[in-house]
């Protein structure tokens, strides 16, 4: 129980730090093949979101094997999920 309070405090700092970077840093995504990706960066890459403009930081892509905080993240809802590890009480 004390474990769970521990990783609980400690991603709630984290979660707290995150929102405070330099507003002048770009913003990270992270966009994965499958369910319809591509209509996705084509919408970023028209709109213009991905260059910086005034008060916009614009838009920087995450390495996702580096980076696990973003800013927004599309990928196909079963991807990367271990089924047959998780149970109807949790992991197995």
């Amino acid at each position: 129980m004390q474990a769970r309070k521990d990783a609980l405090a400690k991603y709630s700092n984290i979660s707290k730090n995150r929102f405070k970077q330099d507003e002048r840093d770009p913003l990270k995504y992270c966009i994965k093949p499958g369910n319809n990706s591509k209509m996705i960066m084509k919408v970023l890459e028209k709109s213009g979101r991905l260059e910086c403009k005034g008060n916009c930081p614009g838009w920087e892509a995450a390495d996702d094997n580096l980076d696990s905080l973003y800013n927004f993240k599309w990928k196909p809802t079963s991807a990367g999920l271990k089924y047959d590890l998780i149970s109807k009480h949790g992991l197995k």
